[in-house]
């Protein structure tokens, strides 16, 4: 091994021994790059953060989880993706999971008969852990658009889920905002 080979492999450890890797700022964002915390299930959303000493290129990892009260959180899914630009930025699209092993799960099963997950994730990559995300709810609500509001005007839609209960909504504009919903199918009649 020549001298200069020599000096090179010491500048390169220096510079390894230099870097200080770190993954920050973990966040949920909208396709626009807005922050958000809460979605509808299906909608797609952005897992994100920054990173600095980390080379385009290297592969890391994103693990997200559902949000317990007791801090057991339940695994969802893991996913990759290359860091581009200093950045993390993955799409994923929203799921239902049920969230029924807390304290605050039981209320809301009594409250509602159902329950609503929150989600949270972090980023692994090269050795390095991000901290954890913040929090994004998954809101229960839909919009319709109503394609013939002239002839629908005045009526009532009723939603009826499998179980039974219903819930109805008065046609009153072509956009309806529907909250406070079951999550999962339903039948929509007309009345």
């Amino acid at each position: 091994m020549t001298e200069f080979d020599n000096i090179k492999k010491i500048c390169i450890k220096e510079i390894q021994e230099q870097r200080n890797p770190s993954i920050t700022n973990p966040r949920w964002e909208d396709e626009n790059g807005r922050a958000i915390t809460k979605a509808l299930v299906g909608d797609e959303v952005y897992l994100c953060a920054d990173v600095t000493d980390i080379a385009d290129g290297a592969t890391a990892k994103i693990n997200i989880v559902e949000k317990d009260d007791d801090g057991n959180d339940d695994f969802v899914t893991e996913l990759g993706v290359a860091v581009q630009d200093g950045k993390i930025r993955r799409k994923w699209k929203v799921v239902y999971t049920e969230d029924n092993d807390d304290t605050e799960s039981q209320k809301e099963m009594e409250e509602k008969g159902y329950t609503l997950p929150e989600y949270a994730f972090t980023v692994e990559c090269e050795g390095v852990e991000s901290e954890e995300s913040g929090q994004l709810d998954v809101k229960d609500e839909i919009v319709l658009t109503v394609k013939n509001f002239d002839e629908l005007k005045g009526k009532t839609l009723k939603l009826v889920w499998k179980d039974g209960s219903s819930k109805e909504i008065p046609i009153d504009s072509e956009k309806l905002k529907i909250s406070d919903i079951f999550i999962g199918s339903a039948c929509m009649l007309i009345k």
